[in-house]
């Protein structure tokens, strides 16, 4: 928790003055996670932190509108030293993840999975179900990757 959310809350409360005093508009991305919006078994503690800062995100979003952009991503799988599961057809470059992230920053959202492959995992896997069914299809994805928690 104090990686993905304490140290995120302490800089932002050093940062956001600063980047408010600007005369240009100012951007903060915040890395959220999907495994934050829908519920996934094996990693409790990592999603709750992450929908912790996702609902942060948000909030600095609608209270700092006028003067700077927030988004909170929510990707899936990135491939970085981090992820144990390093190939599947919802994997993502971390360049490929950031060019993207940019994108949807430039585009004007306050929220996004990022990449169309995680929009597209979105989609067919948890669109339209349950919790108890999202936790299921997430448990199926990681059984099918072999990662080993």
């Amino acid at each position: 928790m104090n990686c993905d959310v304490i140290s995120i809350f302490n800089i932002n409360r050093i940062l956001i003055p600063k980047l408010r005093a600007r005369n240009k508009r100012s951007a903060i991305i915040n890395i959220s996670s999907g495994t934050g919006v829908y519920l996934t078994g094996r990693v409790g503690v990592y999603s709750s932190a992450k929908l912790i800062l996702d609902v942060y995100s948000r909030v600095l979003s609608l209270e700092n509108k006028d003067k700077m952009d927030v988004i909170s991503m929510r990707p899936f799988g990135v491939t970085t030293k981090m992820m144990k599961m390093k190939k599947g057809p919802f994997m993502i470059s971390p360049r490929a993840f950031a060019k993207e992230s940019l994108g949807e920053l430039l585009a004007g959202h306050d929220v996004s999975f990022g990449h169309s492959r995680h929009k597209a995992m979105v989609s067919l896997a948890f669109e339209g179900k349950n919790e108890e069914e999202s936790f299921k299809v997430f448990d199926a994805l990681w059984d099918a990757a072999k990662v080993n928690n």
